[in-house]
């Protein structure tokens, strides 16, 4: 009589291990996190990133995006640069550069090309309250990057802090030349931390609501005006007597690109360490997981992120609209730790379990069961064993 009572308490312990074991298994799979595809559109007011340099056979990476025209840019600290000067026809000047040297070149509108020769850690400050933006360039063991200034017309320079020479002789360390036609100049930096500043163009203000009229006795279409109405419906249509007046909601264009589409990335920082406590840069946000294995994540302004990828991420997009810059990078990231501070970050990245549950949802149930009916069969066979 006694040994039955034993015998059912082996056994429930025997399933009780089975339940035990597999709610572990499947706490592991919820606690431990899952790299996959994000999308992080990012709110920033800085932002220091590790862009890659060119993969041979290419010798150099397009960092500014085209079609960029600028009336004034600065080179700051750089090493060389090169001026075809309009009143010494021939070859062009070779200017060494130096520490605290500076090239100012300002005019009408101007293409500027500025290309990276090999990986370089960008910080873009705090964008200057009259649309001015910075790059600054940590330092490299070479050559970083090079630009060139692409003008059809006579450009202003001014050149500070460089030896004096018999085609730039410098009265307390400041030059000013006339710098031809293109090509004009190139500079070329990064032996030595460097900054190139640009004045940004003025965008063309967009948005609001156009008017045009149709004539319904031939159909003829005319614009009649554009206005700062904003309506609430794409589009609202009037009857005027014998014409339609169609009013059209116009979406105001967001930001202006400055940053090359396509740059390879690997190092996003939204933060800086000072002291015990950070200075966050973000100002909002969203982070989109395209597979669904969760819900997007809106990030709020003072708040911390750390994104740590092995490969590289993808800008796809960044902006300048007034004092922020956003940017929208893509990849698959391996954490993205987030919280309102450094110490509260966690692991925003979806768990192993909901990845599976959205990605192999038959895979994970046909794995549960195998392992529930092969865990209870080797618990029975255990409970069989002890029994004898």
């Amino acid at each position: 009589m006694s040994e039955r009572p034993l015998s059912g308490l082996r056994l429930f312990g025997a399933l009780a291990a089975v339940v035990v074991i597999t709610c572990l298994a499947l706490l592991a799979l919820i606690v431990r996190p899952r790299s996959t595809v994000a999308e992080l559109t990012l709110e920033l007011r800085e932002v220091e990133i590790h862009v890659l340099g060119p993969a041979p056979p290419a010798t150099d990476v397009p960092l500014l995006a085209g079609g960029l025209r600028f009336g004034r840019v600065t080179f700051s600290d750089f090493t060389e640069a090169s001026l075809r000067v309009a009143r010494h026809p021939g070859d062009a000047a070779i200017v060494p550069g130096a520490r605290d040297a500076s090239l100012r070149l300002s005019g009408d509108p101007f293409g500027l090309e500025l290309f990276l020769r090999e990986d370089a850690v960008v910080h873009i400050p705090r964008l200057g309250r009259r649309g001015a933006l910075t790059l600054e360039f940590s330092a490299a063991k070479d050559i970083a990057w090079r630009s060139i200034v692409q003008s059809g017309q006579d450009l202003d320079g001014e050149l500070q802090g460089v030896p004096s020479t018999s085609r730039f002789p410098t009265r307390g360390g400041q030059a000013s030349v006339s710098v031809g036609a293109i090509p004009a100049v190139q500079v070329i930096g990064g032996t030595f931390p460097s900054r190139v500043t640009v004045k940004l163009p003025t965008r063309e203000r967009t948005g609001g609501t156009r008017v045009h009229a149709i004539d319904l006795s031939d159909g003829s279409v005319k614009e009649l005006a554009h206005t700062d109405l904003v309506l609430d419906d794409p589009e609202l249509v009037v009857s005027a007597g014998e014409r339609l007046l169609v009013l059209q909601r116009e979406e105001e264009a967001r930001g202006l690109a400055v940053l090359n589409p396509g740059l390879q990335v690997r190092d996003v920082l939204t933060y800086r360490l000072e002291g015990k406590q950070g200075r966050s840069w973000l100002a909002g946000g969203r982070i989109r997981f395209p597979g669904g294995e969760r819900e997007p994540l809106e990030l709020e302004a003072e708040a911390y992120l750390d994104i740590e990828a092995d490969e590289p991420l993808t800008v796809r997009s960044a902006r300048v609209d007034g004092d922020r810059l956003e940017l929208v990078v893509w990849g698959e990231p391996q954490s993205l730790r987030y919280g309102p501070t450094i110490g509260m970050m966690h692991e925003s990245l979806p768990s192993t379990l909901a990845w599976l549950y959205t990605h192999k949802a038959v895979s994970l149930a046909f794995s549960v069961l195998v392992w529930i009916v092969a865990t209870t069969i080797a618990a029975l066979n255990l409970f069989g064993r002890l029994r004898k």
